[in-house]
């Protein structure tokens, strides 16, 4: 849900530099601890799941703007520091395709990040309370619900209009849509979306880029439970 599609050359350096440099030090750590563990057995998973965050990354849903990310599905199996790695693999892959810059790669890596550790964290909490399938539905709830929030913090950091993230990004919902799907005016008219965010104002945004990430929000929060409930009956070890 929370991909941040810029380009290259739209965000101020300062912004997605920090984002390259954090995502550099977590991994390194990450990396280091590695192999005094014994999670490298999971590393025949990271790569599975690297596959399937990246063929749900690139398909469109088609009646909707929006393409699932499934990270809090990697959160859950793998564990905050593994799944962080598998993030940042596929948006490093994803940025190769034009989905997004590969300056953007560290801030991308963060949010998504951030939304596979909530993951896993809410979902550790909840299981003992609640069937599987529940448990991942309000930890994947909440995971996007705060990725997203932490994606429109990037975005007011940046500095730039709301107009202006509208050009740049082809008219692309930020954070929530598939790349190459121009949104800016249609057969069924121009863009209410973009009408609005000619007012540039920060609660107009909000409410507006929330209103339109809510029916991605709830198909990912609905996909995830299922397949962690499917997973829970054939599989229960691999949590």
């Amino acid at each position: 849900m929370s991909h941040l599609h810029f380009p290259d050359g739209v965000l101020p350096v300062y912004l997605w530099g920090a984002g390259l440099i954090i995502t550099g030090v977590i991994l390194a750590v990450i990396l280091y601890r590695l192999g005094k563990q014994d999670q490298v057995k999971k590393l025949p998973l990271v790569g599975v799941l690297v596959a399937v965050m990246l063929l749900a990354m690139s398909i469109p849903l088609g009646f909707l703007p929006y393409h699932l990310n499934l990270t809090v599905l990697s959160g859950i199996i793998l564990g905050p520091a593994l799944a962080f790695v598998a993030v940042f693999i596929v948006n490093l892959f994803l940025s190769f395709m034009g989905h997004g810059g590969i300056t953007v790669v560290g801030l991308n890596t963060l949010v998504i990040g951030l939304e596979a550790a909530i993951g896993f964290v809410g979902f550790s909490l909840l299981k003992p309370f609640f069937r599987p399938t529940g448990a991942a539905a309000a930890a994947t709830l909440c995971a996007l619900i705060l990725s997203i929030i932490f994606a429109f913090g990037i975005v007011t950091a940046s500095q730039l209009s709301y107009t202006e993230i509208m050009e740049v990004t082809g008219g692309e919902h930020v954070g929530c849509t598939h790349p190459g799907h121009d949104h800016s005016d249609s057969q069924h008219g121009a863009n209410p979306l973009v009408e609005a965010l000619k007012e540039n104002t920060p609660v107009g945004f909000i409410q507006i880029m929330s209103a339109a990430a809510l029916p991605g929000i709830l198909l990912e929060t609905i996909v995830v439970a299922f397949i962690i409930g499917y997973l829970a009956r054939v599989k229960p070890g691999l949590f």
